[in-house]
């Protein structure tokens, strides 16, 4: 939702004066904070709405009463809240109860089709629809009915985020020329792709959050467009009782993958992560489960350097509340630490390249 909304307010600021819900400020409290910030001279309010269950979208879209509404997907976040895809489905179907324009842009998917009810004009669109031209890991140019766009992102997803943005310009009757220039000047906010060159690597982090369609997404993008790879991948959470077949899929999914390459690393930090690289049959890549630690002040660190190999890219995804210490010379490949021991990391942490700690 969030990069959705982050296309969308960078093309429609191409024409009008645009507001956007800031970062991921998407629940009643983020929704007030936006309606109250906004300058009074806002021509578009870009509104994000989250939800952890039922009525709660529906609420946003009462005071809201949008003209143009967005769903990007329906996977299976918050599954453990709402108990099945359908319930998603109708719990992002709210959004359009107390619509007052006619205009509805989502994701070509039968289940929303066949949950959302509103009359007025539906746009559904697809990645089905893009000529890819080019593609690289910063860079993607695509044909989309009969027009050229950039972005300066990679991935498959981030084209097809951009299809919502597109047809949103389109149905504010912007020209393809802002709506193309609007895209080009989209930049990845914080933890979303985010990438950051530090110490000779190229860090993506991908972390703020995850489900298992995003994950999957990820994994893709990083084994079509980077070469020796570490993955780094953390807990998926709100997953429900089947919160572990969902880490083991996820892992049988890496196994089996076409581009899944030998030289390629991936590390699990967590307790229900280590179910993605316990995935083992078949297993064509190195892979490491680093988190035992059962404290509540932080899980165990993972430090990962392999015999001196040099390591292009360190790439992260979900890893919230959890430590992440990279390159520390003349350690063993991993290991983990208690609370109690945090402060005898202060010897390491003065030779290393990268450091990343959320706690």
């Amino acid at each position: 939702k969030t990069t959705t909304k982050e296309l969308a307010a960078s093309v429609l600021s191409e024409k009008f004066r645009t507001f956007k819900t800031p970062l991921n400020h998407n629940n009643e409290i983020g929704f007030c904070q936006t309606i109250f910030e906004a300058p009074d001279d806002t021509e578009i309010l870009v509104l994000e709405m989250g939800m952890r269950g039922l009525g709660e979208i529906e609420l946003l879209s009462k005071y809201a009463e949008p003209d143009i509404t967005i769903i990007s997907n329906v996977g299976t976040a918050h599954i453990g809240r709402l108990g099945s895809r359908e319930n998603i489905a109708k719990a992002k179907c709210e959004i359009v109860k107390y619509q007052r324009g006619n205009i509805f842009i989502a994701h070509d998917d039968e289940l929303i089709k066949k949950t959302v009810q509103f009359s007025g004009k539906k746009i559904f669109y697809s990645i089905k629809d893009v000529k890819i031209l080019e593609k690289d890991t910063h860079y993607s140019k695509f044909e989309y009915y009969g027009n050229i766009y950039e972005l300066n992102v990679g991935g498959d997803y981030n084209i097809e985020n951009a299809l919502s943005a597109i047809n949103t310009g389109l149905a504010l009757r912007m020209k393809v020329n802002e709506i193309q220039s609007g895209l080009k000047k989209y930049a990845p906010i914080e933890k979303r792709w985010e990438a950051v060159n530090a110490g000779g690597f190229e860090i993506i982090n991908d972390s703020y959050n995850a489900n298992p369609e995003s994950m999957r997404a990820f994994i893709d993008t990083i084994f079509e467009l980077y070469e020796k790879p570490v993955v780094i991948l953390g807990d998926m959470g709100e997953l429900g009782e089947d919160e572990i077949k969902y880490h083991s899929e996820l892992g049988k999914y890496i196994n089996s993958h076409k581009n899944l390459r030998q030289d390629a690393e991936i590390l699990s930090i967590g307790k229900l992560s280590k179910y993605i690289t316990l995935e083992k049959d078949g297993c064509r890549v190195m892979k490491l489960n680093i988190c035992t630690h059962t404290g509540t002040h932080m899980d165990a660190p993972a430090h990962f350097m392999k015999n001196g190999k040099t390591i292009d890219n360190i790439d992260l995804k979900n890893c919230m509340g959890k430590a992440v210490v990279v390159h520390l010379p003349n350690l063993k490949p991993y290991y983990e630490i208690v609370p109690e021991d945090f402060n005898s990391l202060e010897e390491h942490i003065k030779n290393s390249s990268i450091v990343l700690f959320n706690t």
